[in-house]
């Protein structure tokens, strides 16, 4: 089980959490084996379940005094809703319940690194593993959204790696056991240091504006940190970074390695946009764009770019039509255009235009590349060019011809009347003034 904080907690007085040195042997029927993280909604142990016989990762929050009555309400009330949910992306609930003054949640135990330690050995995270990696959380989410649960504590942290590459979100809801008085301290250092990271900006002003939206921005600023190797925004003190993330647009992981696709960038960046509007709306819609079979391909054709504003066209947006980018799909959803807008942002070399609405139309078939061939302005130049050659040639014999009959025509001798011209001579046309004359056998182009 991973610590419920990116980085370790400094101790504050009052705290419910217990000290690494006083470790309960026992809670409740649960066995305890080793502590093996702490947060500020508790400390989580190694422990057996000898009922059952299985290894579980049980979290506990020692009530003291100082606890507030609505933090242990929330506390039961968020057990009880993390139960019903079953999903192979959620760490599952056991069981939970209050015994010799803990309260305690037991869970899944995931015998694997979280996310946070990958990052920290790795540096960075491939973007095709990264990818599998936020589809993953994103269908957790889906399952939780229908179920209206809100996580508001998404981070590399709580995301923990089976040994089987399968990606497993933890804590869910239990951000929202968080009463006022302490939910206004999530910001505060020394308490959840790390959690500012990736705090949607209308989440950092009110923990009651959160909604899944704020779970997308969450999970975006995630990914970018898996792959530019650092979170978002990661200079100054807690209000530059608060103010970061109100204020600066989305950073691009490009700058840390170039070779991201642009499909990527735009996902990101629209998963990080500062009004909740403006992000994908629900899980179910930012999934229809990872599960895309070009988001990672370097290079796509004019064709892929043009049936997503054909599709989005069908759905009553403006189509965006333009030259080749790094984004394609051959069956992309009514939030084409939007997607295409975002490309245009990330990638300022690419010149878009509106074209006309265009109908819907399925993706034509690949086909093999043929040889090219000439233009057909070309190949009508050519033979314009040879024809005009042509004439000039001939009109050049006509004229030695002309010359050699000079001595004939104007030699001082008489020509002789009509009459006696013999009736075998064809006679020479006249040729009409102005007109080349041109072999019949000569091709001649169109003007």
């Amino acid at each position: 089980m991973a610590s419920d904080s990116s980085r370790p907690i400094a101790p504050r007085r009052g705290s419910s959490n217990e000290s690494a040195t006083n470790v309960p042997s026992q809670v409740g029927r649960y066995r305890i084996l080793k502590r093996i993280g702490s947060g500020g909604m508790g400390t989580v142990y190694l422990a057996e379940d000898p009922t059952l016989h299985r290894t579980v990762a049980l979290k506990v929050l020692v009530k003291t005094d100082n606890t507030p009555p609505n933090l242990i309400r929330r506390f039961h009330a968020e057990a009880k809703t993390a139960a019903m949910l079953r999903h192979p992306n959620i760490v599952t609930v056991f069981d939970s319940g209050d015994a010799d003054g803990h309260l305690f949640l037991a869970l899944e135990y995931i015998d694997g690194p979280d996310l946070e330690k990958v990052i920290r050995k790795n540096g960075r995270v491939p973007v095709e593993r990264s990818v599998e990696v936020i589809r993953q959380i994103a269908r957790a989410l889906d399952h939780a959204h229908a179920l209206g649960i809100v996580h508001r504590d998404i981070k590399p942290s709580n995301i923990l790696l089976r040994r089987d590459g399968t990606a497993t979100l933890t804590d869910l809801g239990l951000a929202r056991a968080i009463d006022e008085s302490a939910a206004s301290g999530i910001t505060r250092a020394g308490f959840t240091v790390g959690t500012v990271d990736y705090m949607a900006p209308e989440q950092a002003r009110s923990s009651k504006s959160a909604d899944v939206r704020s779970d997308i921005y969450s999970l975006g600023c995630t990914w970018f940190h898996m792959l530019a190797g650092r979170v978002p925004f990661n200079e100054g003190d807690l209000t530059n970074k608060l103010r970061a993330h109100a204020q600066s647009p989305p950073p691009d992981p490009r700058e840390a390695d170039q070779r991201i696709p642009s499909g990527v960038v735009a996902v990101v960046q629209r998963m990080m946009a500062k009004k909740p509007d403006d992000r994908y709306q629900t899980p179910a819609e930012l999934l229809a764009d990872l599960d895309r079979p070009g988001l990672c391909r370097k290079t796509v054709t004019a064709d892929d770019l043009r049936s997503l504003a054909e599709d989005a066209a069908d759905s009553g947006a403006m189509p965006i039509v333009g030259a080749v980018n790094e984004w394609s799909d051959e069956s992309a959803a009514a939030s084409g255009s939007t997607m295409i807008e975002s490309l245009a942002k990330s990638s300022p070399e690419i010149r878009f235009e509106e074209g006309p609405r265009a109908k819907p139309r399925k993706p034509a078939p690949t086909k093999s590349k043929k040889p090219a061939e000439p233009h057909r302005f070309e190949t009508a130049d050519k033979v314009r060019a040879a024809c005009v050659l042509g004439a000039f040639l001939m009109l050049f014999l006509i004229g030695l011809w002309a010359l050699s009959q000079l001595d004939r025509w104007f030699g001082g001798g008489t020509i002789p009347p009509p009459e006696t011209v013999p009736t075998d001579v064809e006679p020479l046309a006249p040729a009409n003034p102005g007109t080349d004359v041109v072999p019949s056998d000569v091709p001649i182009a169109p003007p």
